[in-house]
């Protein structure tokens, strides 16, 4: 379940459930399947007037496979596929992409004495479309869209249980809908701890 609050209005409650299954061939392969459905209720505010026309159901389906190649090298790839039905019916979507990479562990070069770094590469790509034109922006072609990126990261171990993380993602994203069209280079900085 969730409830979403934007401003001090309320703007959304949603419930839902899901199931994995989850196999291990091998010692070093892991596959996972999953199927999620969620129901989502929005509501209508000074800030939002129109929240409601989202109003619907979302089934999401998802696999993701692990490979690991050595004790420091591991491959990863993922898969989904989004269906999304709203009350309007210009906001409901089929949408899917894919993402893989590597993952390598080396030892840290400050101290070998410490938990080894991690750097992470991947990159991917997805698409959108919707199932009728927006009247606000085209009233006879409904939108489509399709997004490519590549981004990386480094993990440091500070203790066992605390980590620094910065992450890089370049993003480029193409649609029949000017308003749409973007590209953007993001880093982030963070501190991740275990409990």
């Amino acid at each position: 379940g969730s409830g979403v609050f934007l401003a001090d209005d309320f703007y959304s409650a949603g419930i839902g459930a899901g199931t994995r299954f989850v196999v291990r061939p091998n010692p070093a392969t892991s596959l996972v399947g999953a199927l999620e459905y969620r129901h989502k209720d929005y509501h209508d505010s000074d800030s939002s007037p129109t929240a409601s026309l989202r109003n619907g159901d979302e089934l999401r389906s998802f696999g993701t496979a692990t490979y690991i190649l050595s004790p420091s090298t591991v491959l990863y790839g993922n898969a989904y596929l989004q269906r999304a039905w709203a009350d309007a019916d210009y906001l409901s979507y089929l949408e899917g992409g894919f993402t893989v990479g590597p993952r390598y562990s080396f030892a840290s070069p400050i101290d070998s004495s410490k938990p080894a770094w991690t750097v992470a590469v991947n990159t991917g790509a997805l698409f959108r479309d919707y199932d009728e034109p927006d009247p606000m922006i085209d009233p006879d072609e409904a939108e489509r869209d399709w997004e490519a990126f590549i981004g990386g990261g480094l993990t440091i171990p500070v203790t066992p249980d605390v980590g620094l993380i910065t992450e890089m993602e370049y993003r480029y994203v193409d649609s029949n809908y000017d308003t749409r069209k973007y590209d953007n280079f993001s880093i982030s900085f963070s501190v991740a701890k275990s409990f």
